[in-house]
């Protein structure tokens, strides 16, 4: 009985990884090894390994990107030496901190988010986000009597996508800290120097 419920889990999750059917096949997998750990052993690892690779690389293209890196470090504990999968693991984990970071630490949000798009530009939504952190880094800067800053934060964000907006804030941000750079504030003298 046990056996036959084992090979018919087996079997439809084959069919389901044919029609990547990720989620599926992963649940009937993952029934079949709570079921009888060793049935197919080394074929049945290899079945749940596809299906969690594959499933991640939807679930990225989705934007499930939290999915998606639980999917290839569940794949990496059956098999952890493959590197295109390591690759995916870590663009997920650096879009997941950066998001973390968003909105808290700009600076570390553009560190992460910038590593990612430099590893590739057009993972989900990198461009948007990355924008993003700069132009709201280059408000800070603003907001805090930092022109220079901001004009290169600016600067950073008008690299990646050319927006009006945008170039007008760099604009305007350049010339406060050309301001800065040939007037200098001068120091006021206190009432104790004669």
């Amino acid at each position: 009985q046990e056996d036959r419920i084992a090979m018919a889990l087996y079997d439809e999750a084959r069919e389901l990884i044919d029609k990547k059917q990720w989620s599926d096949a992963i649940l009937r997998l993952e029934q079949l090894r709570a079921l009888k750990a060793d049935f197919r052993g080394g074929e049945a690892a290899e079945l749940l390994y596809q299906a969690y690779v594959g499933g991640g690389k939807d679930a990225v293209a989705i934007g499930q990107v939290q999915l998606a890196r639980e999917r290839f470090e569940s794949a990496l504990a059956i098999r952890n030496n493959d590197p295109e999968v390591i690759k995916q693991r870590d663009l997920a984990v650096l879009y997941l901190e950066g998001q973390m970071a968003a909105g808290i630490n700009w600076q570390t949000a553009i560190q992460k988010f910038s590593a990612l798009y430099q590893k590739d530009p057009n993972y989900d939504d990198i461009r948007t986000r990355l924008v993003e952190a700069y132009t709201k880094y280059a408000e800070i800067a603003m907001k805090q009597n930092s022109p220079c800053l901001a004009a290169r934060e600016y600067d950073s964000a008008a690299g990646i996508i050319k927006d009006p907006a945008l170039e007008a804030k760099r604009t305007q941000a350049s010339q406060a800290c050309k301001q800065v750079i040939t007037n200098p504030p001068t120091p006021t003298p206190s009432a104790t120097e004669s």
